[in-house]
């Protein structure tokens, strides 16, 4: 997440911006975040542009209160001081809790107290607060996490008002759908360099493997079909917005392939190709592609100036689609074979590990069945399961 933002704010500012923006190293928030010193001009870029983060957060405040009562009283007295101008008067909010651990409370006496530290804190300045779950200008998170000193309760705004992998262009999705964020942190960590290598899913789902990694390359907005982030009409932080939304690499186009066997995901395929707009960028196989000629895409690569690529896909492991462990073992097999043909590419698989106790772990059949052993090993995690992804060298 870090070199992604790094890279995206040093196209999108200018060198003295950045100058101040990279002066500061990240930290560490919790387990799976990464913090930032906040300005209106990264927040903008990052909700604008960041592909491999699940949200985007405005850190207001901090607090190592166990109780509720001392929670309410240091929350409400800071908000109460604050001149930062995130809050306006009239605006509706939303509280959401994420295991706010750190309080000896439950989840909702939590979220109601913070939520009456805000409105009252607020009203002290003069600024009116109203609770709208539905239809909130402002939704405020409340996590707890560890640091050196021991747990935290943060106080967040969310800069985006939704999860950031809720893009738009994926309006219906496949049988076991990957996650947006996740996707772009495959391609990610498959090393895909889009001047020079092409992509290829021989099992692409929906497509949202083969989407991201053309908005990556490309440097696009992550919005489509409508969708823009809170902060983009936020009192404070709409003025940073000016002149962002635009491809950062507008030049860079690298030829995707995609290919999809089942014939209703095809239809989702060739739409959520339409609606993020990649689809004069992308050549598609109807079928199992194991039928697939690798030579055709090879030199199809080729002549567009592409002599190398990357294979990447997210095959299934019989969690959410039922199959046999002798028809996933084929399949992987097939996978081993059609790879093979494209000598000097490298090949990344997310590979799920069901939480079944049926002895046989989804990445050993995978590694047997596939052939090779992998660059990299990596943990991860496809929703509630527990995946790793494989990275081959061909």
């Amino acid at each position: 997440m870090a070199g992604e933002f790094s890279r995206l704010l040093r196209r999108a500012l200018t060198p003295e911006q950045n100058h101040e923006m990279l002066s500061t190293r990240p930290w560490n928030v919790g387990t799976e975040g990464i913090g930032f010193p906040f300005s209106p001009l990264a927040a903008a870029v990052a909700v604008t542009y960041h592909r491999t983060a699940a949200r985007a957060l405005w850190d207001l405040y901090e607090s190592r209160a166990t109780r509720l009562e001392p929670l309410y009283a240091e929350l409400g007295q800071e908000v109460a001081d604050d001149i930062r101008g995130y809050a306006f008067d009239g605006a509706k909010i939303s509280v959401l809790a994420f295991h706010p651990r750190s309080v000896e409370a439950g989840e909702r006496q939590v979220v109601g107290t913070v939520k009456n530290a805000l409105i009252d804190g607020c009203k002290g300045r003069g600024i009116t607060l109203t609770v709208d779950a539905e239809n909130p200008d402002l939704v405020f998170h409340v996590r707890s996490y560890e640091d050196d000193r021991g747990p935290v309760l943060t106080v967040s705004l969310d800069l985006v008002g939704r999860p950031l992998h809720q893009r738009g262009y994926r309006t219906q999705s496949g049988e076991a759908p990957l996650r947006e964020d996740l996707a772009a942190a495959l391609v990610m960590l498959s090393r895909h360099d889009s001047r020079r290598e092409c992509v290829i899913d021989p099992m692409a789902g929906a497509g949202t493997l083969i989407v991201e990694a053309a908005h990556m390359a490309q440097g696009k907005a992550l919005w489509t079909s409508g969708r823009a982030p809170s902060a983009a009409s936020h009192p404070l932080l709409a003025p940073a917005f000016e002149g962002l939304g635009k491809p950062l690499f507008d030049d860079s186009k690298p030829p995707l392939y995609a290919a999809e066997i089942n014939p209703v995901t095809q239809a989702l395929l060739g739409r959520s190709l339409e609606t993020a707009g990649v689809l004069p960028q992308v050549t598609t196989y109807a079928g199992d592609f194991r039928d697939w000629d690798a030579s055709v895409i090879r030199d199809d690569a080729r002549a567009r100036g592409y002599e190398g690529g990357v294979i990447l896909s997210n095959p299934p492991y019989g969690a959410r689609l039922d199959m046999p462990l002798g028809e996933l073992g084929d399949l992987y097999a097939g996978l081993g074979d059609f790879c093979r043909q494209f000598p000097g590419y490298r090949a990344g698989f997310l590979i799920g590990e069901p939480n079944e106790d049926d002895g046989t772990p989804r990445a050993y059949l995978f590694q047997d069945s596939f052939g090779g052993r992998p660059r990299i090993t990596k943990p991860l995690r496809n929703g509630p399961l527990r995946a790793l992804f494989l990275l081959y060298d061909l």
